[in-house]
């Protein structure tokens, strides 16, 4: 491919200095010139395919993950729609759909102050961090215990370890068996199968 600088360098020069380029070479250098632009439009072409193809595959793969509905699971509006037709995305192109899974991933990996978990009961565990002696972390499932206060033990209120409950012989709050209250928390994963 001629480049197109060089074409335009000609032909200014040509043009501004009118030195003889005659009739043939105006015709060679229009030509040339052509040619060039037909390459710069194919490759034009050629690139928007391309992109089009990356969004796509990007946009399906993200839409997929984040549990967008299914085109064959949706006959009435997609007649004879297959897995092959992937996920409805909508207005999605592959940046918002990247950034509504960053978000999420975020989300899901970032750990959140205590002060801000709301839940309560065994069905709310969550994982926690908890202060060691060392000035790390003991990182488990837990969840919070929550009793009125006219409740006989309502010393029991508080965080426990995943498997245990108030009541239990030999297991007392996280507070009393390490190092004070978690600090941080992130909610757990979906169970297998039960993938939102």
């Amino acid at each position: 491919m001629t480049d197109p600088m060089e074409l335009v360098d000609r032909l200014g020069y040509s043009a501004a200095a009118n030195r003889g380029l005659g009739r043939d070479g105006l015709v060679t250098l229009l030509t040339e010139a052509a040619a060039c632009i037909r390459e710069m439009v194919e490759w034009r072409d050629r690139t928007k395919i391309a992109y089009a193809k990356s969004n796509d595959q990007v946009c399906q793969s993200l839409g997929k993950a984040l549990g967008y509905p299914w085109f064959k699971d949706d006959q009435v509006n997609f007649p004879r729609s297959t897995e092959a037709d992937g996920v409805c995305v909508g207005e999605h192109v592959a940046e918002s759909i990247a950034d509504e899974a960053a978000k999420i991933i975020t989300e899901t990996t970032q750990w959140r102050d205590i002060s801000t978990f709301t839940g309560s009961g065994q069905n709310e565990s969550v994982m926690v961090a908890v202060p060691n002696s060392e000035g790390g972390f003991i990182v488990g499932e837990a969840w919070r215990c929550v009793m009125a206060e006219d409740d006989d033990y309502r010393g029991l209120s508080g965080w426990w370890w995943a498997g245990t409950a108030p009541g239990d012989y030999n297991h007392d709050p996280i507070r009393d068996m390490n190092h004070g209250d978690p600090t941080h928390w992130l909610p757990l994963p979906p169970a297998p199968g039960a993938e939102a």
